[in-house]
């Protein structure tokens, strides 16, 4: 019953795990996208401070869930 209502306020660093491959990052994520709330501006920013390589910045800007300047 108690599931029904979980939400989860996720930091900035699970964002990160998930960019450096940490599998168990991505798949919270991935079992959990409807649930989550993040603080949109300091994890937008907390995010794009991440040392990126080559176009994976243009990725991650390009990504919705952490972008929210994208979002309709």
């Amino acid at each position: 019953m108690i599931e029904k209502y979980s939400k989860f306020l996720v930091d900035s660093n699970i964002f990160i795990y998930h960019l450096n491959g940490e599998k168990v990052a991505t798949k919270f994520l991935e079992a959990n996208i409807d649930k989550i709330y993040i603080s949109r501006i300091i994890t937008y920013i907390e995010v794009l401070s991440f040392n990126f390589e080559n176009n994976e910045e243009n990725n991650v800007l390009e990504l919705k869930i952490i972008n929210p300047f994208l979002q309709e």
